[in-house]
């Protein structure tokens, strides 16, 4: 079925794919996230029928691009998910500064004896190494250590923490598929994929209204907020039910696991506006301002980890780490906001994604 991405790629995207090479020490990060990805698929992670009794068939893989993107399209009986190369790159380097800090994750390996730098020489951790690429640089060990934790285990922790990244965007471009977002758009014939990046607000300005009372911008920021939410509770999912299948990580303890998630999608809504600027895609044009998803994932937390005994001091820990890598990255952000409950954002029109929906998350 991955021959379909292929072809898919290749004809229609007109670009190469990537395939990861499990020989290849740089390449093994790539190939343990797809191939995770894929072995949740084929046990029954990706199932579920829609309205029509039509099961839901993904294909997955990486796309040649130093363009840090993501994507979910449907075709015909089959939908695509796709990751840019260069996307799990930013990831990366955005992982290894984050262990530099040594109030991140302080209790894995000599946290006491990272520097906690800024980034120098202007270069933002998540885009530096891309930017360094494509202005034809490389990496200076002398110019450049300090970006990389001095700990071994917090070096090896970093890489995880890129492949919990990477496995949130695997899922919040699944739930774009299995929420019914994208085979609607297809129904509606505008935008050819939702994507990480691209400003595709033009197009459905463009277009008839989706839903009556509400802008097709809002409808499309809606989709990007319930994506997320499912992303976040299938990542804790998989911790909750013990089927991470990343031996690295599942060699950890479960309550580990379950912050490196929660870290990692709540980085990302981070790296989000990091990519719109690079992009120079405005914010809040086809996607929430980071704040509104960042909220709509704490909400995520408490909905699906509430119950359990010292929950507010363990999600409190969390946001202090995150707010505080934040600021070590010279962005004047605070990432307090009010816990509102949006955890349904297409309330108000789930009637109209019904038949294109397939099994939602239990």
């Amino acid at each position: 079925m991955d021959d379909l991405f292929l072809r898919h790629v290749t004809d229609r995207l007109g670009k190469r794919v990537f395939s990861p090479r499990e020989d290849a020490p740089e390449e093994l990060a790539f190939a343990a996230s797809l191939n995770s990805f894929r072995s949740l698929r084929d046990a029954g992670w990706t199932g579920g029928v829609n309205a029509a009794g039509q099961p839901l068939r993904v294909v997955a893989g990486y796309v040649e691009a130093m363009t840090p993107n993501a994507f979910a399209e449907a075709g015909d009986g089959v939908h695509f998910v796709g990751m840019h190369d260069a996307l799990l790159v930013t990831m990366m380097d955005l992982a290894l500064f984050a262990f530099t800090q040594r109030n991140l994750f302080p209790t894995i390996g000599a946290a006491e004896a990272e520097d906690s730098p800024r980034p120098g020489h202007g270069g933002v951790p998540g885009l530096y190494l891309l930017q360094l690429t494509l202005a034809g640089g490389s990496i200076e060990t002398d110019r450049d250590k300090h970006r990389v934790p001095k700990d071994a285990d917090r070096h090896i922790m970093a890489v995880y923490l890129a492949m919990h990244m990477a496995r949130f965007v695997w899922e919040h471009e699944l739930a774009h598929c299995r929420l019914g977002h994208a085979d609607f758009l297809k129904r509606h014939g505008v935008v050819p994929r939702l994507s990480e990046t691209a400003d595709t607000l033009s197009l459905v300005q463009r277009a008839s209204p989706f839903v009556p009372g509400r802008s097709n911008g809002d409808v499309l920021h809606a989709f990007e907020l319930e994506a997320d939410a499912e992303a976040l509770q299938r990542s804790l999912a998989i911790q909750l039910n013990d089927a991470e299948n990343i031996p690295g990580i599942r060699a950890h303890d479960p309550g580990l696991r379950i912050q490196m998630a929660i870290v990692a999608a709540y980085l990302m809504t981070w790296l989000f506006e990091a990519y719109a600027r690079h992009s120079e895609t405005p914010v809040g044009g086809s996607h929430p301002e980071p704040l509104t998803r960042l909220a709509t994932l704490m909400s995520t937390t408490q909905s699906v980890l509430g119950t359990l005994d010292g929950f507010a001091a363990f999600h409190q820990g969390i946001i202090d780490q995150v707010e505080g890598l934040i600021f070590a990255l010279g962005v004047d952000t605070r990432v307090r906001p009010t816990l509102l409950p949006i955890l349904h954002p297409t309330q108000g029109f789930d009637a109209l994604l019904a038949p294109y929906r397939y099994q939602a998350i239990s």
